[in-house]
């Protein structure tokens, strides 16, 4: 075989590898910004609750130096209701005292097939 299918082979491989790698890129990208979108609608029309903690996890994640938690909440809705939403989301690190268990904190949340929520206090960029 001569060297310049050898290098032409390797280009191609590479030119396939970077095109892959870059849709990844691009998807993960896009699928983040959904999500950020997705919780700034929810803080902007979502309904006021004040709602409890029931517990919080760390999680490994950070955002500018904002710890990732894993927050269960409960409140009531309007119609008497209790219920309860699973936030995932970001805190700044002044407001952790404020998020344990057995406290009370502002959450926004859109209610359907399930609930979304997020708390009033989280972090986004």
């Amino acid at each position: 075989m001569e060297v310049t299918t050898i290098v032409l082979i390797v280009l191609g491989f590479m030119m396939v590898t970077s095109a892959l790698i870059l849709t990844i890129i691009f998807r993960m990208i896009k699928e983040k910004q959904g999500e950020k979108r997705q919780r700034q609608i929810i803080l902007a029309e979502g309904a006021a609750a004040s709602a409890v903690v029931e517990s919080i996890q760390m999680t490994n994640a950070t955002m500018d130096q904002q710890p990732g938690v894993i927050l269960e909440v409960s409140f009531v809705k309007p119609d008497g209701e209790t219920a309860k939403a699973v936030i995932d989301t970001f805190i700044p690190v002044i407001h952790v005292p404020a998020f344990q268990p057995g406290k009370t904190i502002e959450i926004r949340y859109l209610d359907g097939e399930t609930i979304q929520a997020e708390a009033v206090e989280a972090y986004i960029p």
